[in-house]
Parts: structure tokens; sequence; C-alpha cells
């Protein structure tokens, strides 16, 4: 089995936007990229990470242009979607186990 790390919209946005610990998250995702680990992540990140963008662009953190510029990048990144529905029930079962 390949190594994998899932990733959420936090460590993403820190790509774009140079926020704290943005320098972190691009050690992380080149050192992964080296040693061949699999990004992973719920489908729905790409939306969370496309509002969190927004939201930097609202704040006065990045330009639209910057944050248009993201979105594309966003979109070629390699990231194995996992369909939120059939993640569900495993979370379930793995917080009524106390597990978390």
């Amino acid at each position: 089995m390949n190594s994998q790390i899932c990733i959420d919209a936090n460590l993403i946005v820190k790509l774009y936007a140079f926020e704290d610990y943005s320098e972190q998250s691009v050690d992380l995702m080149d050192e992964a990229d080296r040693a061949g680990i699999e990004l992973i992540a719920p489908d729905f990140v790409f939306a969370e990470t496309a509002s969190a963008l927004r939201k930097n662009i609202n704040r006065g953190r990045m330009t639209a242009e910057d944050g248009a510029l993201s979105l594309g990048l966003l979109k070629r990144l390699d990231i194995k979607r996992y369909d939120v529905r059939d993640l569900c029930e495993t979370a379930w079962r793995i917080a009524e186990s106390g597990s978390v």
C-alpha cells in the first residue's frame, strides 16, 4: 500500500496566501512529492479552499488576480478525492467508538 496524507483547506490556502505557517505547508507538500506520498482529501476540500481564498480577497490579504490564479492552481493539484457520502458512515462509527 502506498503512503497517503490527507490534506485540508487550511494547508492548501497556506500554499497560495502568504500566512503564518505558509513556508511549512510548502515544505510539507514538497516533502510528500519527493517521497511519492499520495495526497487525498474529501471532495469538499475544493469548495472550502475556494471559499477561504475569497475571504482572503475580501479581507485585503490577497488581490483578486492572485485569488483567481490560486483557484486555477488548486484545480491542478494532484489530489485523490473521496466522496464525502462514502466517508460519513465510517466517520460516524469512529466518533461513536470514542476513538476521536
